[in-house]
């Protein structure tokens, strides 16, 4: 149960930020918010989605600005598993971590040489990076007539984009340069490299907000016994201000996986995870729609709630509960062999398809949390590598088919619409969820990813508010995110014209440190209020109460060089955490 995730991640506080004994890397402890539209989406830096690292429910819609905050995810995160030529599984998967034990996942590219990661690596990149539609049409008015006269804004000048020169002066370290690139750019001379000076700015399709970051998933060992696949992770999360409704309550993921090992890995399946929690974890259901690449959530009865609308504590929607969905709007590319009939096929391990194909949907998988009481042993928490890959191929932990109600197998679970008592969903089986909690997998693939090779995918997340229930008609849903794909596919969506209002920020500079440094909040209607810095022992090494300033200067005094970290409060009762190299 949720209630005793967040109990054990208190117990465990001194455990946030687990130190990879190979490589001395932490989990990324760096988070934005994306918050541009009608949703509030915070991003964490360590693999996982909708997160703050402690007590989950990071995924606010709708975002109403003051008006108690209701999530629709506890938890999400991204799974990849595959095989090597020898038959090795290659697998890293996050669910819960930091909050209960440490990340596959480390902040920062990987050397592509080595495939491997260092402690100054995953010091530097512990970080997103964030630009606005506002700042791009800024700067693109003073490019208007092919020169520069004003201030590059800084979200432009520091974009971490191939062969920017101004990204050292500001960050202090280099950015690697590979040919797969890093954050995505308009590149106006087409040389390859970035640099504002030419005219190159943030390519965020269009979008009001964009957030990017790198991670890699070197630190797998230590989650489960399982072989590093060593790829390197690229995202993009972003969201339009739009008057399109269906626009406004969406967010965006580009997702860009870098294979940095230097072996083939075959077989691979890359899965989006989800904890749902809609509103009160004890009454959620889940199902799909594999045509339209789509699964969804909804309410299981017409309130939110566990007694009424109350939920031990947590936020509910009661009588106005929505429905979310996620959709992949563009999948990964796969190899595939083309019959004498014009159908395809997987090719075998080791044998070259014949063309190329773009992977939907391949299966909608779920499981059960075993704490929350006696569940089926095949159907409960994966424990093992082999276990989240059966999960991951649409099976169940022991590798058994899933069955419809009608006893057949099927790779797509609860594929009916809830509206029709006819079709397979958990309302027609009016499943109780009261005491049985479900995680589910979007799960993609198979496909091959050679040494140096790239394969990319775009999901969407989208809501409908106040949806009849119980049992609500998921076209409603199915329309909504179509529209979002069309519009999106078209590069046509219409934005607000109103004034953008930045998301609130928290800067530390310098970071490293030597002898002091700033932290900074940029929202003139907050305060801090209250900063306290810990070792990695997560043990108190200084304590600021009663403040009331924007700008704080942070003086080393006696603290040794070595890492830190942060935890700020402000008088709006916001919180931002992160981490102080000091050298």
């Amino acid at each position: 149960m949720k209630r005793t995730v967040i109990v054990l991640a208190l117990l465990f506080f001194t455990n946030l930020w687990i130190v990879n004994a190979q490589t001395g890397c932490v989990s990324g402890s760096s988070i934005r918010v994306l918050d541009a539209n009608n949703v509030k989406a915070v991003l964490p830096n360590n693999g996982s989605l909708w997160s703050d690292n402690v007590n989950g429910g990071g995924y606010i819609f709708p975002n109403d600005n003051g008006v108690v905050e209701v999530s629709t995810f506890f938890k999400g995160g991204l799974w990849f598993g595959g095989v090597d030529p020898t038959g090795n599984l290659k697998l890293s998967a996050t669910t819960y971590e930091p909050i209960t034990y440490p990340s596959p996942y480390t902040p920062g590219p990987l050397n592509p040489n080595t495939g491997t990661t260092d402690i100054e690596t995953c010091i530097f990149w512990d970080t997103h990076f964030q630009t606005k539609q506002s700042d791009i049409e800024s700067f693109l008015q003073d490019w208007s007539d092919g020169s520069l006269d004003d201030d590059i804004p800084s979200s432009i000048l520091g974009w971490p984009a191939r062969g920017n020169p101004f990204f050292m002066d500001i960050y202090g370290f280099e950015l690697p340069d590979t040919g797969q690139g890093l954050a995505p750019f308009w590149d106006e001379n087409a040389d390859g490299l970035y640099n504002p000076e030419d005219g190159d700015y943030p390519f965020i399709k269009d979008a009001t907000q964009a957030i990017w970051w790198v991670f890699n998933n070197s630190n797998s060992a230590t989650t489960f016994p399982a072989l590093s696949p060593q790829l390197e992770i690229q995202m993009m999360a972003y969201a339009y201000d739009s008057p399109v409704e269906s626009v406004n309550n969406s967010t965006f993921y580009d997702v860009k996986y870098i294979n940095r090992g230097m072996e083939t890995l075959d077989s691979a399946f890359v899965s989006l995870w989800m904890d749902p929690s809609l509103g009160c974890f004890l009454d959620d259901y889940i199902g799909c729609v594999p045509e339209e690449n789509m699964a969804f959530i909804y309410n299981s009865d017409a309130v939110d709630g566990d007694v009424g609308c109350s939920c031990q504590g947590v936020p509910t929607y009661c009588q106005q509960p929505p429905i979310i969905g996620m959709k992949i709007l563009k999948g990964p590319l796969a190899e595939r062999l083309v019959n004498e009939n014009g159908e395809t096929t997987i090719p075998p391990i080791g044998v070259s398809g014949d063309t190329i194909v773009e992977m939907g949907l391949s299966s909608f998988s779920y499981y059960l949390n075993s704490a929350t009481g006696q569940v089926p042993p095949q159907q409960s928490d994966p424990a093992t590598a082999i276990e989240y890959y059966n999960y991951m191929n649409g099976r169940f932990r022991d590798n058994a088919p899933m069955l419809t109600n009608n006893g057949q197998v099927t790779p797509f679970g609860f594929s009916g619409n809830p509206a029709n008592s006819e079709e397979w969903s958990m309302c027609s089986e009016s499943i109780d969820v009261e005491n049985t909690e479900f995680r589910a997998l979007m799960n993609m693939g198979s496909f091959r990813m050679l040494p140096g090779a790239v394969n990319e995918f775009t999901f969407c997340v989208t809501g409908v508010e106040n949806v009849e229930h119980p049992c609500p008609d998921i076209n409603i849903l199915t329309d909504a995110m179509n529209e979002v794909q069309d519009l999106w596919e078209g590069n046509n969506i219409p934005v607000s014209t109103k004034p953008i209002v930045n998301s609130v920020e928290l800067r530390v500079f310098p970071n490293p440190m030597k002898t002091t440094t700033q932290i900074a909040l940029d929202d003139e209607n907050d305060l801090i209020e209250t900063i306290e810095i810990f070792n990695v022992n997560g043990q108190s090494v200084l304590l600021k109460k009663g403040l009331s300033n924007q700008n704080v200067i942070i003086d080393r005094k006696q603290l040794q060089a070595g890492i830190y970290f942060y935890t700020v409060l402000t008088k709006n009762q916001k919180i931002f955490s992160g981490k102080i190299s000091l050298l």
